[in-house]
This record gives C-alpha cells, structure tokens and sequence, in this order.
C-alpha cells in the first residue's frame, strides 16, 4: 500500500504521532511503502516532487548489532552493523532517491578522508 506526503490520510485511519511522520512509523507498518514518484530522484523528478525528508531516514541505533532497517519503497531488509548504510546505498543506488544533502555531505566528506582525497 503505498502512503503520500503530506500523510494525511493514513490507511486504516491511523493516526500520526504528535511529532509527524518518521521512519518508526513507516517500520511499524510494514505493508506500508513510499511512492518513489513522490520524491526527487537522481535520474528525472515529476513536477512537485520533494527532497527524502531526513525524519524518514532510518535514526542512528544505540547498538548496531540488534539494528533491524526495512527499505521504505520495498520490501527489502538489513540486519546488523552496517545496516544504515546498506540502507542508504540500497535507496541511492535501486531507487535512485536523493537522500538528505546532510548525509550526503558526511559521506562524502569520509570518503575523502579516507582515500586522502583533497576537497
């Protein structure tokens, strides 16, 4: 069942959190995906498409290892330590959504770092 910002009608009629649509409550239900449609993508993006909301990326875990991330266009999974990642790389790379320029900017900034690349 696909959901569509601005999320307000929500199927079964549940209702929002006060704090808005999150990534929680897109992995609390997991029949629930994200129109890839709705958002801006690095290939081509319909008129009135949005930027991938950074509230709808997966938060950072308090212990990687019990991490459980589920891919909010698909019913893809990941486990484990490099879970977020996966996550990040699978929705990039599959879905060709652009991600939040914040997280963008960190990966590449490591990256570089790594490699002794020069910015």
């Amino acid at each position: 069942m696909f959901i569509h910002p601005p999320f307000n009608n929500l199927p079964d009629s549940v209702a929002l959190p006060a704090e808005g649509m999150n990534y929680s409550v897109i992995h609390q239900h997991p029949t629930w995906f994200l129109d890839i449609h709705d958002y801006v993508t690095l290939d081509t993006s319909p008129e009135g498409a949005i930027r991938y909301p950074r509230d709808l990326e997966p938060p950072r875990p308090r212990r990687q290892k019990d991490l459980l991330l589920r891919c909010t266009f698909c019913p893809r999974t990941y486990a484990g330590v490099n879970a977020k990642s996966m996550w990040t790389r699978h929705v990039r790379e599959k879905h060709r959504v652009v991600l939040s320029k914040a997280w963008s900017d960190t990966a590449t900034s490591s990256r570089r770092q790594s490699t002794g690349e020069s910015q």
